[in-house]
């Protein structure tokens, strides 16, 4: 099986959107919002001619403040969301908890996320395998049903049932949320399955900081 952070990409895919989880942000670092911190202290400048003896004083403020803003970002991971379309399951291991699958894919992309999980620089995916966690188990996985635009929370002896319900549709699509930091192997830490029959969406909340 091959690793579904292993990927090759081409061409550009226009028009990026938001991811469809459920969570309305997550920590991952955002270029961003990173360039809007540090011009929140450009005002300071304004010191600078109101009286010219703090100079030095608005210089230590203002490399305090990028420091600050560099550190943060450093603990910061970054993620990827890859999103898959008429996806056909091949292999599948379930147990109480969780679950894994070997999936074809035949159409699809990859793209930066931002903490507001809307995707950035999105690029296709050639076709071909990936291994897929469909639901993170115990004990930190939290699995939940998307009824009408609201997640429903569900238990472990609800999961198969409900993961059944949504591969036995047709138009089965996936999105996969990655992440990593500097110097650790990029983990898959949410998911999104959706198909004609509905759709279901897990998450390891262990490592990975959402608001809901």
């Amino acid at each position: 099986m091959r690793d579904a952070a292993s990927i090759d990409t081409i061409e550009s895919v226009p028009k990026p959107d938001r991811a469809a989880f459920s969570f309305r942000s997550v920590d991952v670092f955002d270029p961003r919002r990173t360039w809007i911190a540090a011009l929140a202290a450009v005002p300071l400048l304004t010191f600078l001619y109101v009286s010219p003896d703090a100079d030095w004083v608005v210089l230590v403020v203002l490399i305090a403040w990028f420091f600050l803003l560099a550190a943060r970002d450093a603990k910061r991971q970054t993620g990827v969301l890859l999103r898959f379309k008429s996806c056909m399951v091949q292999d599948i291991e379930i147990d109480e908890t969780a679950a894994l699958a070997q999936i074809w894919v035949d159409a699809g992309d990859v793209s930066r996320i931002d903490r507001t999980l809307h995707r950035r620089a999105p690029s296709h995916l050639r076709p071909g395998s990936r291994v897929v966690p469909l639901v993170f188990g115990a004990p930190s996985g939290r699995t939940f049903w998307i009824e009408a635009g609201r997640p429903i929370e569900l238990s472990a002896e609800e999961l198969r049932g409900a993961l059944s319900v949504v591969l036995g549709g047709k138009e089965l699509s996936c999105e996969l949320l990655v992440t990593a930091r500097t110097g650790e192997r990029p983990r898959p830490r949410a998911v999104v399955l959706t198909s004609t029959n509905g759709s279901l969406q897990s998450w390891d909340p262990e490592g990975l900081t959402v608001r809901l």
